[in-house]
């Protein structure tokens, strides 16, 4: 049981390698509509691990502009924070 939740829910493997595997291994066939369910269930995962991340990185700018006593801008710099995700700090850190 628990290498079925670890085939569905792992972040790693892709949807048809996932489908493969639960037909083989578990012989659960593979339905139109169980396959869809499959991707949601990948997607639902990803999500789930990208907001941990966020988290984690808001967490890490925060604790770095309080312990270094400098502004977000110059901590995101030496967390090397990407570009792409500067905006999402910015207005987390104002609410």
């Amino acid at each position: 049981m628990l290498k079925l939740l670890d085939v569905l829910l792992s972040t790693e493997v892709e949807a048809q390698k996932k489908q493969k595997v639960l037909q083989e291994e578990f012989y659960i066939p593979m339905a139109p509509k169980f396959a869809e369910e499959v991707v949601e269930m990948c997607n639902l995962s990803k999500g789930v691990m990208e907001q941990g991340m966020e988290k984690g990185v808001l967490r890490s700018v925060r604790a770095a502009m309080e312990s270094l006593k400098v502004p977000a801008e110059q901590t995101m710099d030496i967390l090397q924070v990407p570009d792409d995700e500067r905006e999402a700090i910015r207005k987390a850190l104002e609410s």
